[in-house]
Order: C-alpha cells, then sequence, then structure tokens
C-alpha cells in the first residue's frame, strides 16, 4: 500500500516546505482451492478439484453446510493434490450450533473436531472442547496448548490455521490465539494416500460437531501470518513561513494501529540540498507526537518540500 498527503510545512521568505507520506506493506500467499459451501458453491471455484461431498446427516443452505452430532454428516474435500504438506493454511468459517458434550477425542476430554486434514494420519486439524477452547491437532490426534480465548455457539468465526515446517499459528477473526512449534514433518507427510480435509469430523472416530460451515480456503503460503495491516497516519500540516536562518519546529502525530511510534520507521527528507540538508531536519518524539526542526542554509530563500515518510 502507498499512502501520500502532500502538506505545505515551511516559507522562508518563499521558501516552502512539503510533507510527503509513504507506507508500504506487503501480503502474499497462493490461493490453490475455494469452497464456499452453500448451495450453489459446492463446486470449486479455484484449483483442479471437484466437488465436496456431504454427509447423510448434513443440511445445505445458501450460504453455508450444517452438520449435527450424528455420526457420518461430515463435510469431505477431494484429495487436494496441490497442497504442500510442509507450508500450507486453511481458512474456514464456522458457527457452532452446539458445544460438544459427554463424549471424549481419544486421551483428550471433549475436544471435538472443526478441521482435520489426512483421514488415514489426522496430520493436522483444528479441534475444540466443550468449554469452547481451541486446539491445533497434529500427528493421529497429539494436541498443542489452549487457545487465548474461548468460543460460543451460533456466532460466526473466520478461522484461519498455517502450518509452515514445524511452526503453526491459529488465528480467530484476524486475532492470533495460538502460536506453537510442532513436529516437522509431519506423520504422514511423505504420504500422498489421502490428501482430504474433512469438516465436522476427525475420520475413523465417532466424534462430531454440530456447526455450520462456509468459505473454505486452501493456501500454499511460504510465509507466516501477517496480522491485517494499516498504513501509518500522519496528521496533515499547515502551510509554514518563515524568515531565513530562523528554524522552524513543526510538530504532528504520526500514528499506526498494529504498530507503536517507537517501532515506526520515520524519515524526513529535502527535496533540494542546496537549502536544507537531511541532517538539517531533526527528528524527536514523545509517544505519536512527532517534532521535526528544520534549519536552512544560511541566508536561503526559495520553495522546499519537505517528504516524511512513515513505514510500519
Amino acid at each position: 500500500m502507498l499512502t501520500k498527503l502532500p502538506t505545505n510545512l515551511l516559507d522562508l521568505k518563499s521558501c516552502k516546505f512539503f510533507v510527503l507520506l509513504v507506507s508500504t506493506f506487503s501480503y502474499s500467499q497462493t490461493l490453490i482451492a475455494d469452497y464456499g459451501l452453500g448451495q450453489s458453491s459446492l463446486s470449486y471455484a479455484t484449483g483442479n478439484f471437484v466437488n465436496v461431498s456431504i454427509g447423510a446427516s448434513a443440511t445445505t443452505n445458501t450460504v453455508s453446510t450444517c452438520t449435527d452430532d450424528i455420526r457420518n454428516n461430515d463435510i469431505t474435500t477431494p484429495n487436494l493434490d496441490l497442497i504442500n504438506r510442509g507450508s500450507f493454511q486453511f481458512d474456514v468459517t464456522v458457527n457452532i450450533t452446539n458445544l460438544p458434550t459427554n463424549q471424549n477425542s481419544p486421551g483428550n476430554p471433549s475436544k471435538h473436531p472443526i478441521l482435520t486434514f489426512d483421514g488415514a494420519y489426522r496430520d493436522f486439524g483444528v479441534n475444540i472442547d466443550d468449554a469452547g477452547y481451541l486446539y491445533i491437532m497434529y500427528n493421529n490426534s497429539t494436541y498443542s496448548v489452549a487457545s487465548v480465548n474461548t468460543f460460543s455457539e451460533n456466532i460466526d468465526y473466520e478461522i484461519k490455521v498455517q502450518y509452515i515446517k514445524g511452526s503453526t499459528k491459529l488465528m480467530v477473526n484476524n486475532t492470533i490465539e495460538i502460536v506453537a512449534t510442532i513436529p516437522y514433518p509431519l506423520n504422514g507427510a511423505a504420504s500422498n494416500l489421502n490428501r482430504k480435509i474433512y469438516l465436522s469430523e476427525n475420520p475413523g472416530f465417532a466424534f462430531t460437531l454440530a456447526a455450520c460451515f462456509s468459505n473454505l480456503k486452501v493456501y500454499n503460503s511460504p510465509v507466516a501470518f501477517i496480522l491485517p495491516n494499516n498504513a501509518p497516519t500522519i496528521e496533515a500540516v499547515l502551510d509554514q513561513q518563515a524568515c531565513p536562518n530562523a528554524d522552524v519546529i513543526i510538530t504532528t502525530a504520526i500514528a499506526d494501529a498494529e504498530t507503536t511510534a517507537a517501532n515506526l520507521t520515520v524519515v524526513a527528507t529535502a527535496s533540494n540540498q542546496a537549502i536544507v540538508t537531511n541532517a538539517n531536519i531533526v527528528k524527536t518524539n514523545s509517544g505519536d507526537d512527532f517534532t521535526f526542526t528544520i534549519t536552512s542554509e544560511t541566508d536561503a530563500t526559495c520553495t522546499v518540500s519537505i517528504i516524511v515518510s512513515a513505514t510500519d
């Protein structure tokens, strides 16, 4: 993202200074499969894959497919042959109709699958327990630490879970809930027998989840999660005038939603070094308030632009 906001800073008896704000960030990943999971969206939108299949007890409406806590109601993708098992990401929106009760997954109380990857080895997935905590599942039903928050019934949650060579993160509604280190490679990483994704059911075990699912996406992703990143903002500065050989001091607020002011990279440069050198623009800050002290060359008179960039 590139943000530009020109603002006049200073006129030294005809010398004008301008502020140009520049902010950049990036996010990169490759979408290989996209299933809306509504009545008109069970077929693939991206990737060389056929339709998902749904169990006999599952129902589909215009925006989602819903399961109950009866066995054989899962939602299953075909083999997703393009998945890079060492670096992938799954996104799904889930609305849990009923938290699991009175059932246990092997060795761990009341954890039920939201998403399972690879039914043969249960390589990787996301489970929920009866208290509403989420867990990352891996290597035949081994579990990570619990999520920071608990999750309630009848609320839409956008879940994003990523595995990159032993590092895994779980994000819910753009908030990271779990960060963990798990084995690399996964148990089934060398096997091509089953590259399916199962929603609601852990294949081979009689543990299911009553929930509605939509917007299942599968990514091959070479980089770790990057939280939603807004460009830094810089408060507008009015035109300024000053006499030659007099310093001008300008204070403006520079802030970012995700990055503290102390960790922003803020740089000021002058368009005409014969009038104001970069070394003569001195920056200090107290919290979000940044102060620029601008000193022109001796007896200088003309218009100059000062470019201030803020990068998170």
